[in-house]
C-alpha cells in the first residue's frame, strides 16, 4: 500500500474530527512516492519453493508504472537469513532500521 506515515504525523495519530482527511488525502490524491510491503509471508510448507517470487514478478512492473520509486518493509529481525535474502535481488538496498532480540537469564 502507499505510505501513509506523513499523513498520520500531518493528523497527530487522531482519525477525528479532521486526521480522516489527511489520510485520505495520502491515498488519493496526494500519494507518496513510497510503497509498503506490510504482509509478506508465506507458509512453512511452501517456504524454499520460490513462491515469495510470485508477487513481487506481477506486483513490481506495476509499481513501476504507478510511479513509485521507493519500497520498505515492516522490521525484520537482523537474524532472519532468509526474510533479509529475498531483497538482495534489487538494486540500492540498503537497511535503515535493524530490530535485534537480546535474551538475559533470570
Amino acid at each position: 500500500m502507499t505510505s501513509i506515515a506523513r499523513a498520520l504525523q500531518k493528523a497527530q495519530g487522531r482519525l477525528f474530527p479532521f486526521g480522516w482527511w489527511h489520510i485520505i488525502k495520502a491515498l488519493k490524491i496526494k500519494r507518496s512516492n513510497i510503497v509498503e510491503f506490510l504482509f509478506i509471508a508465506v507458509k512453512p510448507e511452501y517456504q524454499n519453493k520460490g513462491i515469495n517470487a510470485v508477487p513481487f514478478s506481477i506486483l513490481n512492473p506495476n509499481l513501476v508504472k504507478l510511479g513509485y520509486t521507493l519500497g520498505e518493509t515492516n522490521p525484520e529481525l537482523v537474524d532472519n537469513v532468509k526474510v533479509q535474502s529475498q531483497w538482495s535481488y534489487y538494486e540500492g538496498v540498503r537497511i535503515v532500521r535493524r530490530r535485534a532480540v537480546f535474551f538475559k537469564p533470570i
